[in-house]
């Protein structure tokens, strides 16, 4: 067989085997295993009140000396730590719930006062609701609304239930007299003195009354809430209007509200 047909044959063999050998297929990349994200920790603890050595005392401070009152000395050899703000000074500001309000549409006279009933001034608290189903000996059910809280504030000076409250009168129309009584706060002035009576602990600057009510079928509302009203020597009374900063009614004789 000539030489040229013997090499073209053995090109077409090489030829054919290389096309019969499956070309290298290309691999996907292993995929990296999913790396799951930290969980977000809680949320960090807020940082304690601190309460200045000096200077005039305001809200937060004082609801921090009424927490301090409230958990009480760490043993019966300590000293209540709240006991060291006993006679400074203190301004507060009050929400315009702590007062009430009546307007004489004849006279277009718009009164404004403080609570004659209340124990105290609210500052802060915190209260929770829940509801159980309770029964009576009869057998007879009801949904009662348990109430559980604290409360912090001023105790109120004069007793409960014989004290005059501290009064604003206004001549406005009927729409400036509705603004002005949604809006107005109240402020206090006064100085941290020791506590006295019956829901004070001896050498405590705080009272503790507790608002309590056992639940009936009649009125179904179960009432545990603590309030812890720092006692105070009261120097200034005097109503805010907000909007302008403008003190609308002002008074340092406290003694013939009592």
């Amino acid at each position: 067989m000539p030489l040229k047909k013997l090499v073209f044959i053995a090109a077409c063999i090489l030829a054919a085997t290389t096309s019969a050998v499956a070309a290298p297929q290309k691999t996907r990349p292993t995929p990296k295993p999913a790396v799951a994200k930290p969980r977000a920790g809680p949320a960090p603890a807020p940082k304690p009140h601190v309460i200045p050595e000096t200077g005039t005392l305001t809200n937060g401070d004082l609801v921090a000396i009424a927490k301090l009152a409230a958990k009480g000395s760490a043993d019966q050899f300590s000293d209540d730590p709240s006991r060291k703000y006993l006679g400074r000074d203190f301004i507060a500001v009050f929400g315009n719930d702590e007062l009430r309000s009546s307007y004489d549409k004849e006279t277009k006279t718009l009164t404004i006062s403080t609570s004659e009933y209340s124990k105290g001034w609210e500052l802060d608290g915190e209260r929770k609701y829940s509801e159980y189903t309770g029964q009576n000996s009869y057998g007879a059910k009801a949904t009662i609304t348990k109430i559980e809280g604290k409360i912090y504030g001023v105790e109120i000076p004069g007793k409960q239930f014989s004290r005059k409250p501290f009064k604003f009168l206004t001549q406005l129309d009927g729409e400036a007299a509705r603004t002005l009584s949604k809006a107005v706060l109240l402020r206090i002035s006064g100085t941290i003195r020791e506590a006295t009576g019956v829901y004070a602990d001896k050498g405590s600057i705080v009272s503790k009354p507790a608002i309590l009510h056992d639940a009936t079928i009649s009125e179904p509302t179960d009432t545990f809430v603590m309030q812890y009203f720092i006692a105070a020597d009261i120097t200034k009374v005097e109503f805010i209007d907000p909007r302008s900063g403008e003190v609308i009614y002002t008074t340092t004789d406290i003694d013939k509200y009592n």
